[in-house]
């Protein structure tokens, strides 16, 4: 005759589940926001782009999305002094 209970209620085995669910709640949260802070970056270099080069074409788009947080970053302080769109993704 099997033993039949719901691990979700015992009282024993709950604390350790609600950890596991509040760190992975944490660590999922964590990585959301670096996503949308990484996107928000990319989003102004484009607008920054765009206000000094004009429209971006579809192989600099790609580049774009093609960038690290730190390449992002390194292309953002760049716009200042380039001369060309391509000026931007040359270290």
């Amino acid at each position: 005759m099997p033993i039949t209970e719901d691990i979700m209620q015992n009282e024993f085995v709950l604390p350790f589940i609600e950890r596991g669910l509040a760190k992975g709640m944490e660590k999922g949260l964590a990585k959301g926001m670096e996503k949308g802070l990484e996107k928000g970056r990319l989003e102004m270099l484009l607008s920054l782009i765009e206000q000094r080069f004009g429209p971006v074409n579809a192989r600099t788009q790609s580049r774009l999305e093609g960038l690290s947080a730190e390449q992002i970053k390194a292309a953002g302080l760049r716009i200042f002094s380039a001369q060309t769109v391509d000026d931007l993704f040359d270290a």
